[in-house]
């Protein structure tokens, strides 16, 4: 693992508060979104939503579905892992988290103009460790939320939009190391649910042109350890083809991060690791070739962060999909995240405080169109 380079540097008590400013930064790179819900979306940098290859559609613009004439799932499992580096006034600690995320998605048309989805997918998500800072326990907080998504969607004439009502269903996680006479883990965990909704619109301008766009609205619940206040999200999408097997995608989401976020009970976040100082901004660009029986995939999506230091986090894409015959497609994907570094530096530019981190994800996906 990358190790940041270590300086000798007296503390001194002004630094702190712009410790704990940098320190935050970590969490808080990319927001709480976790937009690779399936690997055809994640090659395509999740920008395909005015255009469905499969059932995925529905967690970029499920108005799109309109898209698919026959009934369709596709099931996806992304491995993603996500290391953090921090130098600490001249030591270092390192942290990696890696986990598994399935999701999986339905959609079907059920007349000519009535269509229904469903769709299971991590909406939301963080696992991150921090080191002990003074008198504060080192500690790991793991919030995920899961949407069970429904949509009705009607399709007019080039025009479909979409409904979609979410049960959000949150696990949670809080370990400390407490330290006093002597150390002792304390962990606490749970379940707990609320709901949200989005409305969405697709329109085919023209056999090379389309353009979407889903509005995801905020919500909040909670229970005696945990609140979630999860923000809108607005998403807009085109896909243009300048050639028969070349499909260019786009897309543009505005996130209202500021003040929202996650909230422990018993968890102090005094570096404010879960909860925005400010909306964010996706840009989100990528290339569908199709060839034979293969699609080819790039993309590029860049986040902005959510907290006061700003900065911009890079995600570089690749992926493939394969179709087998008319029922069976499986696709892949691999995701390499170049993060905003932060820091807090002295007047000499020597570094004092130094967060770096690195992610990796792979996804495979299984399409079955009946």
């Amino acid at each position: 693992m990358h190790k940041i380079k270590q300086h000798s540097n007296k503390v001194t008590p002004f630094v702190f508060p712009f410790f704990l400013s940098a320190l935050s930064l970590s969490a808080q790179a990319t927001g709480l979104n976790f937009w690779e819900s399936s690997s055809s979306n994640s090659a395509l940098a999740s920008a395909n939503g005015a255009k469905a290859s499969d059932a995925s559609v529905l967690a970029l613009a499920p108005s799109s579905i309109t898209q698919l004439d026959n009934p369709t799932v596709t099931a996806n499992v992304t491995y993603y892992q996500v290391s953090t580096d921090y130098y600490l006034f001249g030591s270092e600690t390192d942290y990696k988290q890696a986990d598994p995320i399935p999701a999986g998605f339905f959609s079907m048309p059920v007349s000519d103009n009535w269509y229904l989805g469903l769709a299971i997918y991590s909406r939301t998500a963080a696992d991150i460790s921090v080191p002990q800072i003074v008198l504060s326990p080192e500690t790991r907080v793991r919030p995920i939320t899961v949407s069970i998504a429904p949509t009705l969607a009607y399709r007019w004439n080039d025009v479909s939009i979409g409904l979609t009502v979410e049960s959000l269903q949150s696990q949670y996680l809080l370990e400390q190391e407490v330290c006093t006479i002597r150390c002792r883990d304390n962990k606490i965990e749970g379940t707990t649910s609320g709901w949200s909704g989005a409305i969405s619109a697709t329109w085919q301008a023209s056999p090379t042109f389309a353009i979407a766009a889903t509005h995801r609205l905020a919500s909040q619940y909670s229970d005696a350890n945990i609140e979630f206040d999860l923000p809108d999200i607005t998403s807009l999408y085109t896909t243009w083809s300048p050639l028969k097997n070349l499909d260019w995608h786009t897309s543009y989401s505005y996130t209202q991060w500021q003040g929202k976020g996650i909230r422990y009970t018993d968890y102090n976040d005094v570096i404010g690791l879960l909860v925005g100082a400010s909306d964010s901004q996706r840009f989100a660009t990528s290339l569908n070739y199709h060839i034979a029986s293969w699609d080819l995939r790039v993309g590029l999506s860049l986040d902005e962060a959510i907290d006061a230091f700003g900065g911009n986090d890079i995600r570089y894409r690749v992926g493939a999909g394969y179709q087998f015959n008319t029922n069976w497609r499986t696709d892949i994907s691999f995701v390499f995240e170049d993060y905003a570094r932060k820091e807090y530096n002295t007047s000499a530019g020597d570094a004092l405080v130094a967060v770096q981190n690195e992610g990796f994800a792979a996804g495979l996906g299984l399409t079955y169109t009946f």
